[in-house]
């Protein structure tokens, strides 16, 4: 039985082909936060909302999914949102967040770190790191949910991004968030084919955005801008069982000791990370498919086992258990 909260949840969110719909101010003031703190939560991952009411607080969140990637606006007044250890344990969510600041100013605290973020520039987030966002006046916000294998396909490690503002002065920041507006509005009838197309080209266009400004921040940045490439074709060809790290060289014309240096500053070797991504992607298809679309010695082929004992061997020892125990219990 729905609780009187619940109730006005339902009564109050809207459902326009797929898109959801919140706004604080069609609630009773002295339920305002709590609304607002489950919507955020909902559509985002558990957090803390601080508000004051009396200040003019409110709150609007538009949401949709392109894929499997979320997009969300906000606009807002006047809030403390935290990310903080008690959320993340309760929590089975592992995303990464892309905010884009529209309008207005946003305190950051992360890992230590502070900072402001002003108009046009965004910042990331790791859903399994705490975090505070202090949002004092007015503020507009696009925002991204990335799952964490897509995020890294494209971007390398999170903790090196996470926490960084991006943006500012890059001739290409209006064109990074039209597109990303724009997606907002891409027609959730498309083709599967055709939202990867569109996402594919604006993750190809953030990143370049991203290492472009990373390549002037940090002394490793040319390290770290091919290892993220040499990562992105590695994650392309996991249907090869053949591939090499020759393969990879040739394709980036750079030399295999090089690329064995960029995993060694990562403390791994291309070999593990190669099986590593391996054993991921099979696991997420196990989980996300049957028997009836997906064999389990299918899904071991199409991420480049051509032996299955091998298969469930590397499975087994990765994760404690079998393949097929790996899709039963999930």
């Amino acid at each position: 039985m729905l609780n009187g909260l619940a109730l006005l949840y339902k009564r109050l969110r809207i459902r326009e082909t797929m898109m959801f719909n919140y706004d604080t101010r069609r609630a009773k003031n002295k339920l305002q936060r709590d609304y607002w703190q489950d919507a955020i939560s909902q559509v985002f991952v558990p957090l803390t909302c601080n508000v004051s009411v009396q200040d003019g607080f409110f709150g609007t969140l538009s949401a949709k999914h392109i894929g499997n990637i979320q997009l969300v606006e906000i606009k807002g007044y006047g809030q403390h949102v935290e990310r903080h250890a008690s959320n993340i344990r309760h929590s089975h969510h592992d995303e990464i967040l892309f905010i884009f600041l529209i309008e207005g100013q946003m305190g950051v605290q992360y890992h230590g770190r502070e900072q402001c973020l002003s108009k046009g520039q965004f910042i990331f987030h790791d859903t399994q790191q705490p975090y505070d966002l202090y949002l004092n006046g007015q503020f507009n916000q696009l925002v991204l949910m990335f799952p964490r294998e897509q995020f890294q396909q494209y971007f390398g490690r999170p903790d090196q991004l996470c926490g960084h503002a991006f943006g500012e002065g890059h001739p290409l920041k209006i064109l990074l968030l039209n597109y990303a507006h724009d997606l907002f509005w891409f027609p959730e009838q498309a083709s599967t084919e055709l939202q990867q197309v569109v996402l594919h080209k604006f993750f190809d266009l953030l990143r370049y955005v991203v290492l472009d400004q990373v390549k002037d921040k940090t002394p490793r940045s040319s390290s770290h801008s091919m290892l993220v490439q040499v990562k992105h074709l590695i994650l392309e060809h996991l249907d090869n069982s053949g591939l090499s790290i020759h393969d990879i060289a040739q394709d980036l014309r750079i030399s295999s000791r090089y690329i064995s240096k960029l995993f060694q500053q990562n403390e791994t070797t291309f070999g593990r990370y190669v099986m590593q991504s391996r054993l991921q992607l099979a696991k997420k298809m196990l989980i996300q498919t049957n028997e009836h679309t997906h064999k389990i010695n299918q899904i071991a082929y199409q991420c480049g086992f051509d032996d299955m004992s091998k298969f469930s061997r590397e499975f087994r020892k990765h994760y404690g258990i079998s393949p097929s125990m790996m899709r039963k219990i999930n």
